[in-house]
């Protein structure tokens, strides 16, 4: 058994790629995640992580005001504790424009609405992701 989280980025209007990223981790190996993930974001004090809000320090969130050097090491043991407990991650990413030209609106129902997650169908990324 596994559990597959899949997250996307680049989903606003402006950003010209998508890229969707699942990270395989067995299911008998969660337990132990959450609790390394646990002891992280309560020692750097952040409730949940987003890697655009923390590189970019994003003013409306608890990253706002780190350090270089505390942005580098959480953004470490965030790797570094997807690799020790992840079987496998796979990385997609999309060219809006491209599939926007390329996809007739007919196939989109069968292949994803859109090119990111948050359309209201199962998107065209994530199905690409789940089947590699």
């Amino acid at each position: 058994m596994f559990t597959v989280h899949i997250d996307d980025s680049g989903t606003a209007p402006d950003q010209q790629i998508a890229i969707a990223t699942a990270l395989i981790v067995p299911a008998a190996r969660i337990v132990a995640l959450d609790r390394e993930w646990k002891a992280l974001t309560e020692k750097e004090g952040f409730p949940g992580f987003h890697m655009s809000e923390c590189v970019a320090r994003n003013k409306d969130s608890h990253f706002a005001h780190w350090s270089d050097d505390k942005k580098r090491g959480v953004i470490s043991r965030v790797r570094q504790i997807g690799e020790k407990f992840g079987s496998q991650a796979i990385s997609l990413a999309v060219h809006k424009a491209d599939y926007d030209e390329v996809v007739p609106d007919e196939l989109r129902e069968f292949s994803g609405t859109f090119h990111y997650m948050g359309g209201p169908k199962y998107n065209w990324l994530a199905r690409q992701v789940g089947k590699v």
